[in-house]
């Protein structure tokens, strides 16, 4: 999260929306236990983290990815003042 604090200070974004670093993590250590993890890349569910300038952040639940998509579109679409970066 402190490297996403650093980028939406350094290139002045509103916010910035990724993959959940902690469920990522957790998949991570526990794959040796479970072949498959629920969210990431070998699914199709996944769990997203919004971050904004002011620091806030919002963990949005374990969902399809289609229905993740849906929920930062509507994000978008509510605060007019964000754009869109890709990288």
């Amino acid at each position: 999260m402190t490297t996403a604090r650093d980028q939406i200070k350094r290139e002045e974004l509103r916010a910035m929306m990724g993959d959940d670093p902690d469920a990522w993590l957790n998949a991570r250590l526990a794959e040796a236990a479970r072949p498959q993890a629920d969210a990431g890349f070998a699914v199709e569910t996944n769990r997203i983290v919004l971050l904004d300038a002011e620091g806030k952040v919002e963990r949005l639940p374990l969902m399809h990815k289609y229905d993740a998509a849906a929920a930062i579109y509507d994000r978008l679409i509510r605060e007019p003042g964000w754009r869109a970066v890709a990288g």
